[in-house]
């Protein structure tokens, strides 16, 4: 499979400037495969484009800054669905994350599991590199259960809101 991140890619921290993104939300904590199922369902039956959001690199969860602290790594999180410009949703879904400077990593597993050793290793990188984290971290889909079947192939990139220490 060509776009499955190589090892190389996998486990790097790499800091890079992301622009404003609205998220849509149910801000509900999703804590297992079948919450996950329904709610990625509620959130595509909010937006007006009929296209799946699975296989889109728009699906994610919010791990939550405190959880981050606390080294509570594989805690329920909330699932989003990244706004097209046009979307119209009321504002009670919405959640708004400023543009800024984020570290980023890139892992392969499961959405809501395996992401110990990740978070682990951004969390380190980015104390050894003088930064401090600033806001709750994006965990979002890249290659999903519907572009592979193997749950080794199944990719994700964390993104960690940071700025100089």
């Amino acid at each position: 499979m060509e776009h499955v991140a190589s090892e190389k890619e996998l486990q790097t921290v790499l800091f890079r400037e992301i622009g404003r993104r609205k998220l849509i939300t149910l801000h509900e904590k999703i804590n297992n495969n079948l919450e996950l199922s329904y709610g990625v369902i509620r959130l595509e039956n909010m937006l007006a484009e009929k296209t799946p959001i699975l296989a889109s690199n728009r699906l994610g969860i919010i791990i939550s800054e405190a959880d981050l602290r606390a080294k509570r790594f594989e805690e329920p999180s909330v699932i989003f669905v990244v706004a097209k410009k046009k979307e119209k949703i009321p504002k009670q879904y919405l959640k708004t994350v400023p543009a800024g400077l984020f570290a980023c990593i890139r892992y392969n597993g499961e959405l809501l599991w395996n992401r110990s050793e990740s978070l682990s290793k951004v969390l380190e990188y980015i104390n050894k590199m003088g930064y401090r984290m600033t806001g709750d971290a994006l965990q979002i889909m890249h290659v999903d259960i519907t572009i592979t079947d193997k749950p080794n192939e199944t990719t994700f990139e964390i993104q960690v809101p940071v700025e100089k220490g």
